[in-house]
């Protein structure tokens, strides 16, 4: 990827790939602000000093929010972002929930009715093959040893825990035995002991 300005407009010097673009993704929907601006699918701004009515505005993408023709709504879509020039055509970035797995979407230089369809097919191919599997239900391998005192309360607790919002996804014929973990410690004073890491087929996950 390679920025030469910051609204998106064409320049030769100007480029993307999907997987960037999914990167991108990813990372801004880790804002909550975002999440909540991508998902909102219609909006009334009050009048201003150059409107004097309400200006209604509908969010553009289809998979969210029937908008003009076509009916592609996507129940499982949480929110994306839809763009378009004659240089690049239609693209979509665009994301979905179900089962506690959110999952992001990229289509690239198509027309605006696959944009839609593709996106779709993509969600449903990720739905039906893969799910999160929680690592504290499942990990064995890194077993707390030992309990502590509770600061004299009369109770105990584990010196280490797993976190217990951690996952990681495989395919639905997969067992979490088959993803190989490794451990990085933290030698800093910090709440977090250490990271674990878990591969699949090469890939983290």
């Amino acid at each position: 990827t390679h920025f030469v300005n910051s609204h998106g407009l064409h320049d030769e010097n100007h480029y993307t790939c999907s997987y960037d673009m999914a990167l991108i993704g990813q990372a801004a929907y880790a804002n909550e602000t975002f999440r909540i601006i991508t998902g909102t699918k219609a909006r009334m701004i009050p009048p201003t000093n150059k409107h004097a009515e309400e200006t209604p505005l509908q969010n553009h993408n289809k998979l969210l929010h029937r908008y003009q023709s076509g009916n592609y709504v996507y129940e499982y879509c949480t929110g994306g972002k839809t763009g378009y020039t004659t240089d690049a055509n239609s693209t979509l970035v665009t994301f979905a929930e179900k089962d506690g797995m959110a999952l992001v979407s990229v289509v690239m230089n198509t027309d605006r009715i696959s944009e839609w369809t593709d996106s779709i097919a993509m969600f449903n191919y990720g739905f039906d093959n893969f799910h999160l599997i929680s690592v504290s239900e499942n990990e064995t391998k890194y077993d707390v040893q030992e309990d502590v005192k509770d600061g004299g309360l009369g109770g105990s607790q584990p010196f280490v825990t797993l976190d217990k919002a951690a996952s990681i996804i495989l395919p639905k014929t997969a067992e979490f035995s088959e993803a190989k973990s490794t451990i990085e410690y933290n030698n800093e004073v910090s709440e977090v002991a250490g990271v674990i890491t878990y591969s699949y087929a090469d890939r983290v996950v």
